[in-house]
């Protein structure tokens, strides 16, 4: 009888130890408590309680504290300057040309104005001819390096203007149509600009 006493008293104490929870003991690796019958004689039955715990890694400082919140930075990075550009193109005359594997020679006085306050750089000059149906016909262009051999500088200056009379040979001539001048720019920021021109070339 006595035996059987201790036996459920230690039942009792090993089901509150397992329940048994304090910040100085309490870890995430904690097991259940195991009763287990392990001891056995031809004395009188005695059970004997072995308490398995896994507290391996744990300490007695209580638990971690929290991980505090990620936080973002956000970065505002004002645009850089933009070049504003605008063009007149006055076409000046339509004659013949020079050039005997060519037929007409049309003169442009071409002026761009700069007036955002940045440089820009003239990568192109542009000639287009277009029928009536807008099919294209011929083109003619003058880059950077053509450009400042013929007008002394292909830069626009900073609140400033280029002016330059720019010519194109072509052989379009038997059509209804129209002449489209583009020039196209990147100022010193990297921003392109393209400007279109468009005049009817013959009348009806």
């Amino acid at each position: 009888m006595t035996a059987q006493i201790e036996a459920r008293a230690l039942v009792r104490f090993s089901a509150r130890l397992a329940a048994f929870e304090t910040p100085s003991l309490y870890c995430v690796g904690f097991q259940n408590l195991m009763i287990l019958d392990v001891l056995r004689s031809s004395a009188p039955r005695v059970f004997g309680v072995v308490a398995l715990v896994a507290l391996a890694g744990c300490g007695d400082s209580g638990p971690a504290a929290p991980t505090p919140p990620a936080t973002t930075s956000i970065v505002q990075v004002a645009p850089s300057p933009q070049a504003s550009v605008t063009m007149v193109a006055d076409l000046i005359e339509i004659e013949f040309s020079p050039d005997d594997d060519l037929l007409l020679r049309s003169r442009w006085r071409i002026t761009l104005s700069e007036t955002g306050g940045v440089r820009a750089k003239i990568n192109f000059v542009r000639q287009d001819i277009f029928n009536r149906d807008f099919d294209q016909f011929e083109r003619r262009e003058f880059g950077f390096v053509a450009l400042a051999e013929r007008c002394g500088t292909s830069f626009v200056p900073a609140n400033g203007e280029w002016v330059c009379d720019v010519r194109f040979d072509f052989n379009s001539t038997n059509f209804q149509g129209i002449l489209v001048i583009t020039v196209g720019l990147v100022d010193d920021n990297d921003h392109p600009i393209t400007l279109m021109f468009t005049v009817p070339l013959f009348a009806a």
